[in-house]
Formats: structure tokens, C-alpha cells, sequence
């Protein structure tokens, strides 16, 4: 019960306030590192379930041309910590945490940089009795400004999940 009540006042405290990172990012640069950490639920065959994600862009990928080519280096390695529990509606979930590793790619507009992120499950921390892990495929949309304006759509990979609501938590 704890951890669903301070996971929802997280998420709402992410939702009304205005998040600003130490050096706010511009929407031409890889910003996941601004913003590491998202809370929120997520809904699978277990029912609805809590969880955090604490997240780290590793930086550029190896390039698939020359080292001279023109192209801007968009694909950057992501590394990540999921850990999961129950909600208000279903405390009886199991927790657990896991690493997780992926891709993130950013793509950049005058006014919105955005980046699809992909993980897939690597090591557990902490496995509860008969539970599996699950990748994840999210994207986050970033419009700076003096409030900066997170949207965040995504959804587990493991059959059965279908749905995952996220927040940036604030710093």
C-alpha cells in the first residue's frame, strides 16, 4: 500500500509541476539523461501494476557508414532499471526489478525533439516466484520552453500487456 500511494503522488506531482533538469536541454540534443526517471502503471494479464523506470542514454552508437559520412549520429545505446509493484487496485502484484538494455532513437524538429525507445529485459535484481520480465517500447516527445512538455506513450513488450502510462518524476 505504501509504495501504490507514493508511486501515485509521484505521478501526480510529475503531472502538475514544472519540471526543469539542472541544464535544460534544447530539442536538438539527446535529453533522456535531463530527465532519468519516469513512474507510472502499466496493465497486464496480472492486472494494473505499478512501476519506475530509471533510464541512461550511454551515448551514440557505432555508425553504419564511414566515419566521415554526413549523416547526424541519431541511435544512441539505453540502459535501464524497471522495477515493478502493486497499485491501489491490485496490491496483491508481485514486485520485482530487472536491468534492461536497448536503443534509444531521437529525431529532431524546430520545436520537438522525441526519441523511440526499445529495451529488451537483461539481469534480475530482485525476481518474484512464477513472474517473467518484459521489454519495453516507448516514446517519449520533448518541447522545450520554460516549462518543458514531456509526452510519453508505450507499452510493455510481453504478450498479454497492452498498455503503459508514464511520467518524467521530478529531480
Amino acid at each position: 500500500m505504501f509504495r501504490s500511494t507514493t508511486i501515485a503522488s509521484l505521478f501526480v506531482v510529475a503531472m502538475s509541476s514544472g519540471l526543469q533538469a539542472d541544464t535544460a536541454p534544447t530539442t536538438n540534443e539527446p535529453f533522456l539523461n535531463a530527465f532519468p526517471a519516469y513512474a507510472g502503471t502499466f496493465l497486464c494479464a496480472a492486472g494494473e501494476m505499478a512501476m519506475t523506470l530509471q533510464l541512461t542514454d550511454t551515448g551514440p552508437l557505432p555508425r553504419e557508414c564511414d566515419p566521415d559520412c554526413d549523416t547526424v549520429q541519431t541511435q544512441h545505446g539505453v540502459e535501464g532499471i524497471i522495477q515493478f509493484f502493486g497499485t491501489v487496485s491490485n496490491p496483491d502484484a508481485p514486485e520485482g526489478a530487472f536491468k534492461a538494455k536497448g536503443t534509444a532513437q531521437y529525431g529532431f524538429s524546430d520545436v520537438m525533439g522525441i526519441a523511440t525507445v526499445n529495451m529488451d529485459p537483461d539481469s534480475w535484481i530482485d525476481q518474484p516466484d512464477n513472474f517473467g520480465s518484459s521489454g519495453l517500447t516507448m516514446m517519449v516527445a520533448y518541447q522545450s520552453g520554460d516549462v518543458p512538455n514531456f509526452e510519453i506513450a508505450g507499452r510493455p513488450t510481453a504478450e498479454g500487456c497492452y498498455e503503459m502510462h508514464l511520467a518524467v518524476m521530478p529531480q
